[in-house]
């Protein structure tokens, strides 16, 4: 299990492909190969994020990021932290994929930038298994 720097989440990513290094603002999940890196950045707010909220926040990073999604999905894991997860067209380099997960009063977001032609064999595994494991350590409310 891995403790987030900020000690608000973890998650469980026993990969051979990753290295997983933390730093004071975010952590940094980096292929081996290089082919890819997920930034994961957290923080607090005053009261209990609601969906709609998150859901505003994410449109609203796109939008002045001017990101090129190509398709977005709203959903939740066993532990009850819910996500928005947008990806770029194929056709955009790099391949990028934003995240908003969101639980009581902290939100995530997760950045995934990568080649291409290189990420699509430990990718899919990767982010499947960050998605479903990351779990609260607190719930202020």
């Amino acid at each position: 299990m891995h403790i987030s720097p900020c000690g608000w989440y973890c998650f469980q990513l026993d990969s051979p492909y990753v290295t997983i290094t933390d730093t004071q603002e975010k952590t940094e999940i980096k292929a081996n190969d290089f082919s890819y890196v997920i930034e994961l950045l957290c923080a607090r707010k005053e009261e209990i994020v609601q969906p709609e909220d998150i859901s505003q926040i994410h449109e609203d990073y796109l939008k002045n990021t001017r990101f090129k999604a190509s398709k977005s999905v709203m959903a939740e894991n066993s532990f009850g932290v819910h996500y928005y997860l947008t990806r770029s067209s194929e056709k955009t380099r790099p391949y990028t994929i934003v995240c908003h997960l969101f639980w009581s009063q902290y939100c995530l977001f997760l950045h995934f930038s990568g080649d291409n032609e290189r990420y699509a064999r430990a990718l899919p595994e990767t982010l499947f298994n960050l998605l479903q494991t990351i779990q609260p350590l607190t719930f202020d409310t």
